[in-house]
């Protein structure tokens, strides 16, 4: 029992596997029970002590070959379990419960499999129990007993994939939730992180470039004390809007904070990026509403450079540099860097540090 849960700790994380084990272990165990109890005379007693085998050896393939089993093996010792059920009712027709049997086979293909494939092996365990029902039952209870297991393996398959299929929209809904800022319908902070790993393991394994721009409104602060929280709240939404717009088809926009946002300037070099940085700043600052005037915004745009250590928290706090160079140079602004020159943000020399290359500001609305 220590060996079978020290295997359980390390398995695979494919719910299928823990499930097939679930199963395979009850089998296993309500088999060599039934063989027990069962008189010597009942001719389903060979049946027993096959499936009570069947379900250890599989059992034992699963926790073997836990991390190498392809997908068809489920499907697969979900067929077999079903010829075995069959040939155990088979072996002793008239003997009624073991049909029961049959839906531990319907739950777990109804939670783990795609619907077709679960509508085949519904299909499958109503054909083979009239097969075997028909052929071995001749005092009239043979179409009733049919019936009423069909029914029953109709209906639950039919709640437990309900069941799922609510279960998969609540989940689908609470990822949305944690990933999502509720104000502004953009990625959170956690979300784009993860996609900043992502990305930046793409740009280091196929070579292709990367940059991030990062954004803040400026004096944004000014919006709140004046006009209330409710109307600065419309004001993030609205520019987070037009950032949305504004930027690239495929890049990654999120809102990382109070009034921040970030986009990732997926296979952009620096010149690239600041062309459409400099997009966006243009977009925002004609964006002016009537509620609360015109805005400005003001970022850093930072190259990845997959040299380095840890190249995805690096583009990361660059861009967060340059954004301050933007800020302490005039706001309304974009700052550059694109990693290939020496002189860095405080003059200090850094090898891979930044080039200033500041966007012509632009008036502001009245």
């Amino acid at each position: 029992m220590r060996l079978v849960a020290r295997l359980l700790k390390t398995g695979t994380s494919d719910p299928r596997w823990l499930g097939g084990v679930a199963c395979f272990t009850m089998g296993m165990g309500v088999s060599a029970v039934d063989l027990a109890i069962t008189s010597p005379a009942v001719a389903s007693r060979a049946a027993f002590g096959l499936d009570a085998a069947a379900s250890a050896l599989f059992l034992v393939l699963m926790l073997v070959f836990r991390e190498r089993l392809p997908n068809w093996f489920f499907q697969f010792v979900t067929t077999v379990s079903i010829g075995l059920i069959t040939a155990t009712i088979g072996l002793n027709p008239r003997q009624t419960g073991n049909e029961a049997y049959y839906l531990l086979v319907v739950l777990y293909a109804s939670y783990f499999f795609t619907r077709r494939q679960a509508a085949m092996q519904i299909a499958l365990v109503i054909g083979a129990y009239g097969a075997v029902t028909f052929t071995g039952v001749h005092d009239g209870s043979a179409g009733p007993r049919w019936l009423n297991l069909s029914g029953v393996v109709v209906v639950v398959s039919g709640v437990v994939l309900f069941l799922r299929s609510r279960l998969d929209t609540l989940i689908a809904s609470l990822n949305r939730a944690a990933l999502t800022d509720p104000l502004t319908g953009l990625l959170n902070r956690r979300a784009f992180e993860g996609r900043l790993q992502e990305e930046a393991a793409r740009s280091a394994r196929e070579g292709t470039a990367l940059c991030m721009l990062t954004l803040d409104i400026d004096h944004f602060k000014r919006v709140n004390d004046r006009y209330g929280h409710p109307t600065g709240d419309a004001a993030l939404a609205s520019i987070a809007a037009v950032v949305e717009q504004a930027a690239r088809e495929g890049d990654v926009v999120a809102r990382v904070g109070g009034e921040e946002f970030c986009v990732l300037l997926i296979g952009a070099g620096c010149s690239e990026a600041m062309i459409a940085a400099e997009r966006i700043r243009q977009a925002v600052e004609l964006s002016a509403h009537r509620d609360w005037g015109p805005l400005t915004i003001s970022g850093g745009v930072a190259e990845l450079i997959p040299a380095y250590e840890d190249a995805a928290m690096t583009l990361q706090r660059d861009a967060d540099r340059l954004l301050y160079v933007a800020k302490e140079t005039g706001r309304n602004r974009i700052a550059c860097a694109d990693g290939q020159a020496t002189q860095s943000i405080d003059g200090a020399e850094q090898p891979g540090a930044f080039r200033r290359g500041v966007a012509r500001r632009q008036p502001a609305l009245n």
